[in-house]
C-alpha cells in the first residue's frame, strides 16, 4: 500500500456515553497506539491496553477504532467490564501512532523475495517519519533563517543552577546568563524583562510590589494602603472607646497595635454576617435578656432539656429476628417495604435484644448517631412510616437508664395503635351504655353487664340463658335444664379445654423432646437425630394420648423412651423402626402420675 495520509493523530471529545472512537491511520499492532485521555483542566492519563480499552481494525489501511469498557450487559463483550472507562463530558481523548523505532524485517540472502514485507518495512520508515515530524511540531525551535551558529549550552549543572537561558551578546549563540540589562528609558522597555540591578542604587524598573516595597522602605511605620491611580500611602490604626478606628496619617512611631476594648457597646449598630468559631474555655455570659432572639446559656438549655427525649421517624421496623449485616442493605425487602440507602430502620425484634435499635440502610449496616449511645435511646418514641405489619405504628422505647449499648437488652413497646387498658362503658345491640366512646384497636375486652332492661319485665335468673327469639327481635330465656337435661355440668363435660382437641401437634425435636399434653392428645415429631423423650407436662388421669415417631430422610434414629414416666409391657421399651420415611405410632393410657404405652411399628 502507500501511505496515504500523513495524520498519526486524531483528537476526540468524550460525552459520558460513547465509547467508540474511530482512528484513520494505519497500525500494524495494537501496541502501536497510544491513548491519552486529557481533562478540561489540561490533566493528561495515559490509558492501559486490555484494561481500559481494546482496539479493532488493527492492520487495517482505513484506520480502525478505540473501544473503551463498560458495563454492556453481557460479560461475552470483548469491552465488557464491571467498571466504566468511557470519557466523561469536557473530557478529550487523543489517539495517536506510536511505533517503536526497529527494523522488523529480515531480508534473507537468496530467500524469496516478498513484496509485501519489503513494502511493510517502507511503510514504517513513512510512520516512523510522521511520528518525529509530529513530535517536531511541538518543539519550541528558531526560524529557518538564523544565524545562530552554536546552539550548545555549555558549562556545568552549578553554573545553570537559579539562572536564565537566553542568547549570548552577539546574538548568534545560546548562553546561560545570570542578568537582563534594560534601559533605563520607561518608554524603550515596554516588553522587556525588569530586574533590580544588585550593583545598582536605584531600580531601573518597578513593579507595583517594588513600588510598596520602596514605599516601606521610606515610610517605616504603618500599613501601606492603595491611595489612588498609581499612588500608595501609610495608614494607622487607633482605637477608641468602644470602637476600632482605621486613620489617615502618615505613620507613628513603632509597629502599629490594634486592641479590643474590655466591654464593646453596639447600641445603634448592627452586627451580620460573620461566623463565632469559638469561645475561650471558661467564657460566661453574665446574663441572659427576654426577647426572642436573646442569648442562652448552656445551663440554661440544659436545664430546659432534661428529662426530654428525641423523637424519631423510621421508614420501616421488623417483624422478626433479622441478620443485620446482610438484611438491611439497599433493595432488601423488610414487612413489605424495598429498603434504600440512608433509610432508618427500627429493629425490635432480635433474639439478642442487646442489637435492637434504630439502624441506618447502608453496605454495613450501622446505629443511627441519633441513637449511638445508651442515654439517648431511653425513652425515645419512634413512628414508623411504611411497612405491611407496622404502617403508622408507634413504639416507645421502655428501657432504662444505666444500660451499656450493644450489652443490656433493649425493649421497645407498640403504644399506638393501643394493645391493652380498663374499658369503663360499651355501647352493643341489645344492651344500655352508661357512656364512653367506641373502642378502637384490637384485642379482648372484658365486661360485665349491670343493666338487663333491654330484656323486659323478666329479667334473666339464676341457671337461665338469654337469647333472641326466631324473629330476632326479641328476648327468650332458656334454662340450664332445657340445655342440658339437669343445672349442672358434670366434671367429665368440662373435661377438655378450647385448647384440647384432636387437632395433631407437632413436637419441636431437639436432642431432647418435650411434650405438653394440654395442647393436643395427639402429636408428632420427626427425628434428624438420636433424640430423649421427656417426661410429659399436664398429665391427665384416664386420658389417652397418641405419638406419631417419623424418621427423617435419613433414616437409623433412635428415641429413648426410658424416662420413669412411661412404662412398656414387660419394662421393655419399643425399639423404632430405622428405614427412612418409617412411621412407629406410641399409644399411652395415663393413670395420672404414668403413662402405659404400647406400640405400633413399622408403617410403610
Amino acid at each position: 500500500m502507500t501511505v496515504s495520509t500523513t495524520s498519526t493523530k486524531v483528537t476526540l471529545s468524550g460525552n459520558g456515553s460513547t465509547h467508540s472512537f474511530a482512528f484513520n491511520f494505519k497500525i500494524f499492532a495494537d501496541a502501536d497506539l497510544k491513548v491519552i485521555i486529557r481533562s478540561a483542566a489540561g490533566a493528561e492519563t495515559t490509558k492501559t491496553l486490555g484494561t481500559h480499552y481494546i482496539i479493532t481494525g488493527t492492520g487495517a489501511d482505513s484506520g480502525g477504532n478505540v473501544l473503551f469498557k463498560f458495563n454492556t450487559g453481557t460479560s461475552s463483550d470483548a469491552h465488557y467490564s464491571t467498571s466504566d472507562y468511557r470519557p466523561a463530558s469536557g473530557e478529550s481523548v487523543i489517539i495517536k501512532r506510536l511505533l517503536t523505532l526497529t527494523q522488523s524485517t529480515d531480508y534473507v540472502e537468496n530467500d524469496t523475495f516478498s513484496s509485501t514485507d519489503h513494502e511493510n518495512a517502507l511503510d514504517r520508515l513513512t510512520m516512523a517519519t510522521q511520528q518525529l515530524q509530529e513530535q517536531m511540531d511541538r518543539k519550541v525551535g528558531v526560524s529557518e533563517t538564523t544565524t545562530i551558529t552554536s546552539p550548545e549550552i555549555t558549562g556545568t549543572a552549578s553554573d545553570r543552577a537559579s539562572k536564565i537561558l537566553g542568547f549570548s551578546s552577539d546574538g548568534n549563540s545560546l548562553a546561560v546568563i545570570d542578568e537582563i540589562v534594560l534601559p533605563t528609558s520607561l518608554s524603550s522597555a515596554a516588553g522587556k524583562m525588569i530586574r533590580v540591578n544588585s550593583g545598582e542604587s536605584a531600580y531601573e524598573f518597578q513593579t507595583p510590589a517594588q513600588v510598596f516595597t520602596n514605599l516601606l522602605a521610606t515610610e517605616s511605620n504603618g500599613i501601606i494602603a492603595h491611595a489612588g491611580s498609581g499612588a500608595a500611602e501609610p495608614r494607622t490604626i487607633t482605637g477608641t472607646s468602644n470602637q476600632i478606628t482605621l486613620t489617615n496619617g502618615n505613620g507613628v512611631s513603632g509597629n502599629p497595635v490594634v486592641s479590643i476594648p474590655d466591654a464593646i457597646t453596639f447600641s445603634g449598630k448592627t452586627v451580620t454576617g460573620g461566623t463565632f468559631s469559638a469561645m475561650a474555655s471558661g467564657s460566661t455570659l453574665a446574663s441572659m435578656g427576654s426577647a426572642a432572639l436573646s442569648v442562652a446559656t448552656k445551663g440554661y438549655v440544659d436545664t430546659a432539656l432534661a428529662g426530654m427525649r428525641t423523637r424519631l421517624t423510621v421508614r420501616a421496623a421488623t417483624t422478626a429476628n433479622v441478620t443485620i449485616a446482610t438484611a438491611l442493605n439497599n433493595g432488601d425487602t423488610l414487612d413489605g417495604v424495598t429498603l434504600a440507602n440512608d433509610d432508618l430502620i427500627l429493629v425490635k425484634d432480635q433474639s439478642s435484644a442487646a442489637e435492637n435499635g434504630i439502624y441506618v440502610v447502608s453496605a454495613s449496616p450501622a446505629r443511627s448517631t441519633e441513637a449511638d449511645a445508651w442515654d439517648e435511646i431511653i425513652g425515645q418514641l419512634i413512628s414508623i412510616q411504611e411497612g405491611t405489619a407496622n404502617a403508622d405504628d408507634l413504639y416507645l422505647c421502655t428501657s432504662n437508664t444505666g444500660g451499656t449499648l450493644n450489652s443490656t437488652a433493649i425493649a421497645y413497646t407498640k403504644i399506638f395503635p393501643g394493645t391493652g387498658g380498663t374499658v369503663t362503658s360499651i355501647s352493643a345491640a341489645g344492651l344500655s351504655s352508661t357512656g364512653g366512646s367506641a373502642i378502637t384497636g384490637s384485642g379482648t375486652v372484658t365486661t360485665s353487664i349491670t343493666a338487663q332492661s333491654s330484656l323486659g319485665a323478666s329479667p334473666v335468673a339464676a341457671d337461665e340463658f338469654a337469647v333472641y327469639d326466631a324473629s330476632a327481635t326479641a328476648h327468650k330465656k332458656i334454662t340450664t335444664t332445657q340445655l342440658f337435661g339437669s343445672t349442672e355440668l358434670t366434671a367429665t363435660a368440662r373435661e377438655y379445654t378450647k385448647t384440647q382437641n384432636f387437632n395433631m401437634t407437632t413436637l419441636t425435636d431437639g436432642s431432647t423432646i418435650s411434650w405438653d399434653l394440654s395442647q393436643n392428645q395427639v402429636a408428632t415429631v420427626t427425628l434428624a437425630g438420636n433424640r430423649t423423650l421427656d417426661a410429659p407436662s399436664n398429665m391427665v388421669a384416664g386420658a389417652t394420648y397418641i405419638l406419631i415417631v417419623v424418621q427423617d430422610g435419613t433414616g437409623s434414629r433412635t428415641l429413648d423412651t426410658s424416662n420413669a414416666a412411661y412404662l412398656w409391657p414387660g419394662g421393655t421399651e419399643p425399639t423404632l423402626s430405622t428405614t427412612a420415611a418409617a412411621i412407629d405410632v406410641l399409644t399411652f393410657v395415663s393413670n395420672g402420675s404414668k403413662m402405659l404405652g404400647v406400640s405400633q411399628l413399622g408403617f410403610a
